[in-house]
């Protein structure tokens, strides 16, 4: 097992990477182990240099998240923010729509983020 500490954003990136490749490794084994111990090198990573400012409960709630999907909380919120944002995006659309008397234009662009959003 060639595992080193985490001390760049390149040692972090490739982390993640191997992490990735990791992911079905089955436990007590060799692979699993890693899988383990990268895991706990990222989160001690994370934590010093990208630190979230959350109550216990809702950290913990992300964290359960997290692994249930099988990515990093740093992912997790990334991917959450960004569909926040597409979200925030798309009601400016629409509210400029409708304030232009387009509100047909409007409700198929509300049609189409219901369908996309509840697709996943």
């Amino acid at each position: 097992m060639d595992i080193k500490p985490i001390k760049t954003d390149a040692d972090y990136r490739a982390a993640l990477k191997e992490i990735g490749m990791l992911m079905t490794a089955e436990p007590d084994t060799l692979e699993g182990e890693k899988l383990d111990v990268l895991v706990t090198l990222v989160e001690a990573y994370e934590q010093k240099h990208y630190p979230l400012d959350l109550t216990d409960v809702k950290h913990l709630r992300l964290k359960a998240l997290a692994q249930h999907r099988h990515v990093s909380v740093n992912k997790l919120v990334e991917e959450l923010s960004t569909q926040a944002l597409a979200e925030f995006d798309s009601e400016v659309r629409f509210r400029a729509l409708a304030a232009m008397g387009d509100t047909d234009k409007g409700l198929k662009l509300l049609e189409k983020l219901d369908a996309h959003f509840t697709k996943g």
